[in-house]
């Protein structure tokens, strides 16, 4: 029987297990070492899911959320769970993570492209299937699939701005997230199930909500909200002037570069001229 060696820095132990091994046994016996939630690990200096297989020796530190990885990999959860508990409560409805806002991300729904305002009660109501989902504590599965079912996976998820980003990938292959018969591509490293996402809030803003959750500063507990009016109108600004521009994914980006030189070189003047109209109006209020 083939197995490894693994090293917990937290402690200086050793022991050996089994090759294909996740880190998941541990996570209980080591959590006294951490502060908040362990999230991930690295191994040998590399970030590694929970429930990755390993198949060589290593030395293992756990990720809480008092790291910045830590944080961006609970996001990542977080926003798995919303977009379920979407799927769930509105199916006619697609989400827009559009920008950070404070201690959290502002988000956006829109239905046939046009934006669609939630009422307090019904981002309630989503708040409450999205802590549905967490007590169930379901898996996060990470699957490989060659491109083909990965598009037909998107097209029957209604992420057709999937199938036209990665139409541009040379991998045959794309790794997906699956969770109560949901799937969808993250750019990154997930948590191991729902549960491990417990702390967050919605709070109403504007045209969408903020989903509010645990940073390096507060990883245990939610932050104090904070609206940023000032900071988040320019986010806006700059959500409008890539409408303006016929820029909403980067595949938008990737199809004007490949009609060559002069559709380009007309974005390039669109965008100038927009910062130029910014530079106006920061002169007239001066």
């Amino acid at each position: 029987m083939d197995t490894i060696k693994i090293s917990f820095i937290e402690d200086g132990k050793e022991v050996i297990v089994k090759k294909g091994e996740n880190l998941l046994p541990f996570v209980k016996r080591y959590q006294k070492f951490h502060s908040s939630k362990i999230v991930a690990a690295r191994f040998n200096n590399f970030i590694v899911e929970l429930f990755r297989p390993l198949d060589i020796n290593g030395k293992v530190r756990f990720i809480d959320l008092s790291e910045q990885d830590g944080v961006r990999i609970y996001q990542r959860g977080l926003l798995f769970v919303l977009k379920i508990a979407i799927k769930k409560k509105f199916p006619d409805l697609k989400l827009h993570v559009l920008h950070s806002l404070g201690k959290g991300l502002y988000c956006e729904v829109s239905k046939d492209g046009k934006t669609i305002k939630l009422t307090e009660n019904e981002i309630k109501d989503l708040e409450k299937e999205m802590r549905s989902i967490v007590e169930k504590d379901e898996k996060f599965e990470k699957i490989t699939l060659y491109k083909y079912q990965a598009f037909e996976i998107f097209k029957k998820e209604g992420m057709e701005e999937k199938i036209n980003l990665f139409r541009y990938r040379k991998k045959k292959t794309i790794k997906l997230y699956k969770c109560e018969g949901f799937y969808d591509y993250l750019y990154g490293y997930m948590p191991p199930s729902t549960g491990y996402v417990d702390i967050f809030a919605l709070r109403p803003y504007d045209q969408g909500f903020v989903l509010v959750h645990p940073d390096t500063t507060c990883p245990d507990r939610l932050p104090a909200y904070k609206e940023l009016p000032k900071f988040s109108a320019i986010f806006l600004e700059y959500a409008r002037w890539l409408k303006i521009m016929d820029i909403e994914y980067v595949y938008d980006l990737n199809e004007i570069i490949t009609k060559g030189e002069r559709a380009v070189a007309s974005l390039i003047l669109l965008a100038e001229s927009l910062h130029e109209n910014k530079i106006s109006q920061i002169a007239n209020d001066i």
